[in-house]
């Protein structure tokens, strides 16, 4: 049986994004956002981002379609440690 390395990619997005989704589900929860790194998550965007632009470079669908799944997670959970931050109630 041949093994398409693919799904090693589609394996790690999937766990990649389950990861990130309790984090995501807490802060929109309980609104803290006092523990989070807005450096860390600021990266985290930047990489996913370039990510993106290296998958669709190479058009490869498992970067795209991993990525995209995650980014709207990371994106949650970093704008709302920035909303916080703004209403001084990180």
């Amino acid at each position: 049986m041949i093994i398409d390395e693919q799904i090693f990619g589609y394996i790690a997005g999937a766990l990649t994004m389950i990861n990130n989704v309790p984090q995501a589900i807490k802060v929109l929860r309980t609104r803290n956002t006092r523990p989070i790194s807005l450096t860390s998550y600021s990266l985290c965007i930047v990489c996913i981002i370039l990510w993106l632009i290296y998958g669709f470079g190479l058009g490869d669908m498992v970067i795209i379609v991993t990525n995209l799944v995650i980014l709207p997670f990371i994106m949650i959970i970093l704008f709302k440690k920035i909303y916080n931050l703004k209403k001084g109630i990180d």
